[in-house]
């Protein structure tokens, strides 16, 4: 059992405001450059960038796991930041406890699948529009996403390329 889940994840979340959703430091409408530095500063390297400007990082471990993810931007900066936990199969243990970690902060998730072989769950902010999800991932990995108000349209955006 992996107790330092719940300080490494509290650790790694704003707590300011209730509907705030954020990945370590990172903020929303940051720049790229000064996300760059932000996950550096937290032990993560920046590996690639893509055809559409996100960063991909990988570091070091949280509650033992091996961790990487994806930063998301538009033009007026980050948008959305996307964590995965790298499980080996215990993908389905690691969500029961970011799922516990993130209930005791944010409150109970807006709506989950827990059953029949499909682990998520979704929190929305009412009056902020931001959104944080979990799920475990057909490999086993635990994916968890951290999406700005603005994420929405630029998922569509990115759609109709």
């Amino acid at each position: 059992m992996r107790l330092g889940t719940c300080a490494v994840l509290l650790a790694f979340s704003n707590i300011a405001f209730a509907q705030t959703y954020n990945f370590g430091d990172l903020r929303w409408g940051i720049s790229k450059q000064e996300a760059t530095s932000l996950l550096k500063k937290s032990g993560f390297t920046k590996t690639s960038t893509d055809k559409d400007g996100d960063l991909k990082f990988e570091g070091g471990m949280l509650s033992g796991y091996l961790v990487g993810g994806y930063a998301f931007f538009t033009d007026a900066g980050l948008v959305k930041v996307e964590v995965m936990y790298l499980t080996q199969s215990k993908g389905h243990e690691m969500y029961g406890h970011l799922k516990r970690a993130l209930t005791e902060q944010y409150g109970p998730p807006a709506q989950s699948f827990d059953d029949q072989g499909k682990f998520a769950s979704f929190w929305r902010g009412a009056q902020t529009k931001q959104g944080l999800w979990i799920e475990v991932t057909q490999g086993l990995s635990v994916r968890v996403s951290y999406e700005a108000a603005e994420w929405r349209a630029e998922s569509e955006r990115r759609k109709k390329k």
